[in-house]
């Protein structure tokens, strides 16, 4: 239990609240790895309900409804570095200058052929390129505003607090 715990809106009272989050990676820590180290969260909840918890297999039970019902917000933060469709075009292009340099020294009579599939390529980027730039920017945005929306949760879950007197969790 923290000194600095809030009051619990239910009980009006703030000697049994924790947080949330530390609870889950206490328990997760405990359970998960047998780990029995540094979990003063945890161990005060369980002094807490060592009238409700009479063995192992009760505490053991009482991490694993924890670890469910105090996990963390699901979903993934991506942090891709994301390469705008012209910049890659533009590279492509200055690697077809080297091939086309190279066919015309090497083989020159199908240096007309490549260059009509060169510039045939170039015209269908260019004609498509409005639909390929907004898929790539509804991508990025659509990413971004994921993040944020996973941000905001995990946020929030980290403000959340339980308390044993009266089983609730709370957002102070």
């Amino acid at each position: 239990m923290n000194q600095t715990s809030p009051v619990c809106p239910n009980c009006g009272q703030a000697d049994k609240t924790y947080k949330v989050s530390l609870l889950y990676l206490e328990s997760a820590a405990r359970f998960n790895h047998r780990d029995e180290g540094n979990q003063p969260e945890l161990d005060e909840l369980l002094i807490d309900l060592r009238s409700e918890i009479s063995s192992q297999a009760a505490q053991n039970q009482l991490l694993s409804q924890i670890l469910q019902s105090f996990s963390p917000p699901p979903g993934e933060k991506h942090i891709t570095r994301r390469i705008h469709p012209d910049t890659m075009v533009i590279f492509f292009s200055l690697l077809a200058l080297l091939l086309l340099y190279k066919i015309a020294v090497s083989q020159p009579a199908q240096l007309p052929i490549i260059l009509i599939l060169l510039v045939g390529s170039i015209l269908a980027y260019l004609l498509g390129r409005k639909a390929v730039v907004r898929r790539y920017e509804n991508h990025v945005r659509q990413e971004q505003e994921e993040n944020a929306r996973l941000e905001t949760a995990v946020t929030r879950w980290t403000h959340l607090y339980f308390c044993s007197r009266d089983k609730g969790v709370f957002d102070p």
